[in-house]
């Protein structure tokens, strides 16, 4: 029995530097991509954050910025084969943190991403089946946690993006962003790598 206990208390010790490093590993990144501007600087993210998320697959928070940093990057690819591959990898990576961390609201806003991404390769083809999957995402992401601030600003990006024709512009864009800006005010990050992008984005939104 003593050799049981000494042997978990010595796998405690050793598994703390590891998380340690993923923390560590995650928050360098993100400084990065709050200034991120370029698609070199996409690419390295996407594979920083690949690297972080094969290391440590049982954190969902290593598999969703993995996934994160595909989409955003596959949005940047021109070639669309090769978007099509980069959103594959991303939706391997939102789908495993689903997996560690069910109904969770950031998850559910980057698959959102992901269907609209996928979306921008084939438009006629894929807006029947992507366009109404990436607003379901967007609907559960926001019944998960009301108060999540992303959920709103992404539902804003992509009425601002949407032709009138189809239901969209700036003034349908409008509320949702403001909601957004809203709780943002009051919205506090469970941890330094915990989701809090987008408070920047929407207020220069809000400007135009």
């Amino acid at each position: 029995m003593k050799k049981i206990l000494l042997f978990f208390i010595f796998g405690a010790f050793v598994a703390l530097p590891q998380s340690e490093k993923m923390v560590a590993a995650i928050e360098k990144n993100l400084q990065i991509m709050d200034t991120a501007t370029t698609i070199e600087t996409g690419i390295m993210l996407k594979n920083n954050f690949e690297r972080i998320a094969d290391a440590e697959p049982d954190q969902w928070i290593a598999q969703y910025y993995a996934g994160m940093a595909n989409s955003s990057y596959a949005m940047q690819e021109k070639d669309i084969s090769l978007r099509d591959e980069i959103i594959q990898k991303a939706e391997k990576y939102i789908n495993r943190a689903d997996e560690l961390s069910p109904e969770n609201s950031e998850i559910y806003v980057i698959k959102a991403l992901i269907a609209y991404a996928r979306l921008t390769t084939n438009p006629t083809e894929r807006y029947a089946v992507d366009l109404p999957l990436a607003e379901q995402y967007l609907q559960q992401a926001m019944e998960f946690n009301p108060d999540n601030p992303r959920a709103y600003l992404e539902k804003a990006i992509a009425l601002y993006y949407m032709p009138e024709m189809f239901g969209g512009g700036k003034k349908k864009a409008l509320p949702f962003l403001q909601q957004a800006i809203e709780k943002f005010e009051s919205f506090t990050p469970e941890s330094s790598i915990h989701p809090q992008w987008g408070k920047n984005l929407a207020l220069k939104m809000l400007e135009q």
